[in-house]
């Protein structure tokens, strides 16, 4: 099996050690006996209240090939798989953190931490955005330059539109949890005003209204994939 580069082993370890960091977000001492009930706790949750994780798209794939084929050292390929996976983004679900608070101070300062992460973690999501619309335009920029239709070319054009329709499935999902998580940071805000802690709701305000600008910027980006989708289908 091929090694991996050291840019690329360094960038996995980020992506690991950040998306721990994101789990860890009580302020209460874990001894085994809680240890042992916050895993109990989450292994009991429904499926639905797990991070799903999202496939690497055609579109990803095709990036990786390409820069393997020449030799790129460009860091987009593995933004754009660090982009695709809202486990990365979002650590754990609202439920499964919830397992892991004991007081309102522990879910005060843990949903602080996991919106600054997840903030951070949104310039990794756009950077993907980014890259994949470029390259989606530039496709149909090329499909729609082409003057005879054969069979390779509907071949191609079926592939942009299933790897668009996965991009647009992924992102709704993300949207989704990010909507999610926006109301419950909303409202640990509104429940934490009993603690009088005027600088921790400050903190936290200041990142409810950056994951609101984030919210914004990944509801216009995944309009432009649908509207890509949509022109694909009439070209």
């Amino acid at each position: 099996m091929r090694t991996l580069s050291k840019w690329n082993r360094g960038f996995v370890w980020v992506l690991v050690f950040g998306g721990s960091l994101i789990g860890c977000t009580t302020t209460t001492p874990i001894d085994e006996k809680r240890a042992h009930a916050i895993q109990m706790c989450k292994q009991k949750l429904p499926a639905n209240d797990k991070i799903k994780l999202q496939s690497v798209s055609f579109g990803c794939m095709a990036s990786m090939a390409f820069s393997k084929a020449i030799g790129s050292n460009n860091p987009a390929p593995l933004l754009c798989m660090a982009g695709g996976a809202s486990g990365f983004l979002f650590g754990e679900t609202i439920a499964e953190r919830k397992c892991s608070y004991v007081t309102q101070t522990d879910q005060l300062n843990g949903e602080i931490a996991h919106a600054k992460k997840m903030n951070a973690g949104f310039t990794m999501v756009f950077a993907q955005q980014t890259t994949e619309l470029s390259k989606f335009e530039l496709m149909l920029s090329g499909l729609r330059n082409q003057q005879a239709v054969d069979a390779a070319q509907a071949a191609q054009k079926a592939n942009l539109a299933a790897s668009l329709a996965e991009q647009v499935a992924n992102d709704q999902i993300i949207f989704k949890q990010a909507q999610e998580e926006f109301r419950f940071k909303q409202k640990t805000l509104a429940d934490s005003k009993r603690l009088k802690q005027q600088v921790k709701e400050d903190e936290l305000m200041a990142e409810i209204q950056a994951l609101q600008k984030n919210l914004k910027t990944l509801q216009e980006n995944n309009a432009k994939f649908s509207q890509l989708r949509q022109d694909l289908s009439e070209a």
